[in-house]
């Protein structure tokens, strides 16, 4: 095994055989196959996003993957350019930590949820035009669009996940099979069902229209803590304490491969846009600067990328639509933002 250290404020991407290493901004990068080594420079990243006052707990890009919403410990959501990281919007309409962010399909709106109970829709532009939702009495974790944009779904400390009309505000669905708190919540591509993956140790699948349990897949020993479809429904990926990625068949609940173990808990997942690969972000508590983002093959696990730039835990991760690049978040207070495996 090599390790390799690299000077401030550079950025490179290391290749091993068939292993691409980013390390930069400090970083050490830890290579394993043998083969012939190329070097080339990204002069503008990563970028770091240094915005927020607080650990920054979620993530979300535009659908034209040009800005980023972050949500923070700090009370905020705010917005920055992806190509420059300069500040476009700060919203402050929560009053406490906010977990979780999302992007309209059409771009025009944002969909932020905290510890102060709400989910708030509001105008990603200006901040305007914000809409509150009520209903939860615990944190709010995760919120997601559905496809067509009309609905919202929201997961929480309660136990439950919620559904709501985007338009009116009226809570459409509560659903309320799971025993534990609600981390993660997905839509299938095409707008029919739920994953919802919890502290319960399960991810639970079920249609959106009458809460009807589709699957449930349950994890032996531990939390899930992230959930996330295929871009074309047919896998779902979940991730949990255990250290380890598992996907899955949406349809059947047979499972197909199993990532990880050894590289610290798994905090989010996200696939890449045609489906390919996966990003994680692997935690390592006891020493939060070793945790990682690894991007790996969702059809025969190999490595690809380790990403080691935060100082503190990495609480989620998001790949931009138009697969260029991966922003990831931390307890660091800082937003990164890096180019993806082609």
């Amino acid at each position: 095994m090599k390790v390799v250290t690299v000077a401030e404020n550079s950025a490179k991407i290391h290749r091993v055989g068939r292993r691409r290493v980013l390390i930069g901004l400090g970083i050490v990068a830890v290579t394993g196959v043998a083969g012939g080594i190329w070097w080339w420079v990204t002069p503008h990243y990563p970028l770091v996003y240094q915005g927020h006052t607080g650990g920054v707990n979620g993530v979300a890009w535009s659908p034209d993957s040009m800005r980023l919403a972050s949500a923070s410990d700090d009370g905020t959501v705010q917005i920055c350019a992806a190509l420059n990281g300069r500040q476009l919007l700060t919203y402050t309409g929560h009053f406490l930590r906010v977990n979780g962010v999302a992007w309209s399909p059409q771009r025009t709106r944002i969909a932020s949820g905290g510890n102060d109970l709400t989910v708030q829709v509001w105008n990603a532009t200006d901040g305007g035009n914000a809409v509150s939702y009520k209903g939860h009495t615990g944190p709010i974790k995760a919120v997601a669009w559905s496809p067509d944009g009309s609905r919202l779904a929201s997961a929480s400390a309660d136990h439950t996940v919620r559904i709501w009309n985007v338009t009116t505000g009226q809570l459409l669905m509560s659903y309320h099979g799971h025993t534990d708190i609600v981390s993660s919540v997905a839509w299938s591509p095409d707008g029919s069902r739920l994953a919802s993956a919890s502290a319960d140790r399960t991810v639970q699948v079920w249609m959106v229209d009458s809460g009807e349990v589709l699957l449930t897949h349950r994890e032996a020993v531990s939390a899930v803590n992230t959930v996330g479809w295929s871009p074309d429904g047919t896998r779902l990926a979940s991730g949990s304490t255990d250290q380890t990625v598992q996907i899955w068949n949406a349809s059947t609940g047979e499972k197909i491969l199993r990532y990880g173990g050894n590289t610290g808990a798994v905090a989010m997942l996200a696939w890449s846009p045609d489906g390919k690969n996966i990003a994680s972000a692997h935690n390592t508590v006891l020493t939060p600067a070793n945790s990682t983002v690894q991007i790996w093959n969702a059809a025969n696990r190999m490595e690809l990328l380790r990403y080691q730039g935060h100082t503190g835990l990495i609480n989620a991760v998001a790949w931009a639509p138009d697969g260029k690049y991966i922003s990831s978040a931390s307890d660091d207070d800082t937003v990164q933002i890096w180019a993806s495996v082609k």
